[in-house]
């Protein structure tokens, strides 16, 4: 699918990256990202990791269709409350965070009190080199994700969000000897110490091999919610 704005927050080696797979794959109309140091708005756009970088957050999600936070997890509640009056009603909000539970906890009602829909996901990627003069657009070439819908996610965004994972990476489009499906899958919870392993008839789908997602019913019962067809 084609995003008319793709926004990141946050332009560092996973951000910096992101943008430059967007561009290449050519997924958006423009890709925009926020940053917090005037240096690095020139340093992007020389780069070419974004279309246009500012120190305007607001700015920098107004008109966007999907957003994705790529700052450090202790920044997210914080950058997320100053823009949330600015995202579109509608948009797609999702991370690349490691850490689950606090940010889903945190960021789903915000968001859903702006409009938008937030879809946690995490990309495992990354590299020995930090900041956005180490980006690049193979970064994601071996990587799988972990997407974290909840029982409240909105069905379109989450598809939307998966959409998106396969574009950028290269393992989630299928190919040859590759099943778009498994009979059985690790369902991780937003706190990992709550992972299970369980087998059941109609599993969602994986991504590079898994599909991670937050198991926000009872243990006690055995179906999970449908979250994608």
């Amino acid at each position: 699918m084609h995003w008319q704005k793709i926004s990141l927050i946050g332009v560092g080696l996973l951000g910096g990256s992101l943008g430059l797979a967007i561009r290449q794959r050519r997924l958006a109309g423009r890709v925009e990202g926020y940053v917090r140091r005037a240096a690095r708005v020139a340093q992007c756009q020389r780069l070419g990791v974004v279309d246009a970088a500012t120190l305007d957050l607001r700015a920098a999600v107004t008109e966007a269709d999907l957003i994705i936070l790529c700052t450090p997890i202790g920044q997210m509640r914080e950058v997320s409350a100053r823009m949330a009056s600015s995202v579109r009603p509608g948009a797609i909000v999702t991370d690349v965070g490691s850490v689950k539970a606090s940010v889903i906890q945190e960021l789903e009602p915000l968001f859903a009190g702006a409009g938008a829909h937030f879809v946690g996901s995490h990309p495992m990627a990354g590299a020995e080199k930090m900041g956005v003069g180490a980006a690049q657009p193979e970064l994601f070439a071996e990587a799988i994700c972990a997407i974290t819908p909840t029982m409240n996610s909105n069905p379109q965004a989450v598809s939307k969000v998966e959409e998106f994972w396969r574009a950028i990476l290269p393992l989630l489009g299928g190919g040859p000897g590759r099943s778009s499906h498994w009979s059985q899958e690790s369902l991780r919870s937003p706190q990992p110490n709550e992972a299970e392993w369980v087998r059941w008839s109609n599993p969602p789908r994986y991504l590079g091999g898994y599909y991670f997602f937050n198991r926000p019913w009872p243990i006690s019962q055995s179906q999970p919610p449908q979250v994608s067809s």
